[in-house]
């Protein structure tokens, strides 16, 4: 017995520097771990806060104003107060909520704003370097095709629809600049309806701009690395017809028609 439990000591012994060696490698990799963890992204993190600043100290103002709203309720109804002076302080209460729920969607369209100024710059860098590769590529090697014209179809329905949308654009901040200014009489909730509406309006022409480079970026890859002309070859509406009835009338000469 006392042999047995010498030789499971000296076992015990020679086990202990490989679990020393373990924990230490383990204390390594997850003290690792957590710095990699706790590395902030600066930048991000500052303009998280303070959204949410804004935005919670908007609704604490709303908050605010519903629990004075209840508070008007009771008291109201405690000391018989009239009807009409009860009615002029909760439209006052009204205008409020209506102002906050302006304020807070002015404040989502603001960054709705420079989100499209982000996406409408990167993609017009983007452009430029598909432009340059579709003109070296091709243009300055004289292999223009008929399908070429997509391009020009393409862009061209973007710009008129980015053009359709800044038009709506201008005519709301007319409209809200009359208002600032005395000229439009407008209430807020017309006001809300306005700034949503510009809001969809820059979300739109983000989709359209995002839309016309894909469809430019697909065709201009295709065009300068895998084109053949006799696989792409662009056809007419009265050739693709007449090819068809073409092979229409052999297929029926060969059944025996």
């Amino acid at each position: 017995m006392k042999l047995k439990e010498s030789k499971g000591i000296k076992n015990k012994k020679h086990l202990l520097p490989f679990k020393v060696i373990l924990m230490l490698l383990l204390y390594f990799v997850s003290s690792n771990t957590i710095k990699a963890q706790l590395v902030p992204d600066v930048a991000t993190i500052e303009a998280y806060i303070r959204d949410h600043k804004k935005q919670r100290a908007i609704l604490y103002a709303r908050s605010v104003l519903e629990e004075s709203n209840k508070l008007l309720h009771k008291t109201s109804a405690a000391t018989n107060r009239n009807y009409k002076d009860i009615n002029v302080e909760l439209d006052k209460y009204e205008r409020a909520f209506d102002v906050l729920d302006l304020v807070l969607s002015s404040v989502q369209t603001g960054f709705g704003v420079y989100k499209t100024c982000d996406v409408v710059k990167d993609k017009l860098g983007k452009y430029e370097k598909l432009i340059k590769e579709y003109k070296d590529k091709v243009l300055l090697r004289g292999k223009i095709e008929s399908a070429d014209t997509l391009l020009l179809t393409v862009n061209a329905r973007a710009i008129k629809n980015i053009q359709t949308e800044v038009k709506n654009i201008w005519q709301d901040f007319v409209i809200i600049g009359g208002y600032a200014s005395g000229q439009v009489n407008c209430t807020t909730a017309t006001l809300t309806f306005i700034v949503e509406s510009i809001a969809n309006s820059l979300q739109k022409i983000q989709d359209i701009v995002n839309n016309a480079y894909f469809r430019t970026w697909q065709f201009i890859q295709v065009r300068t690395c895998y084109w053949k002309s006799a696989l792409y070859r662009s056809k007419t509406i009265k050739q693709i017809a007449t090819d068809a009835i073409e092979k229409w009338m052999e297929n029926g000469n060969i059944i025996g028609y």
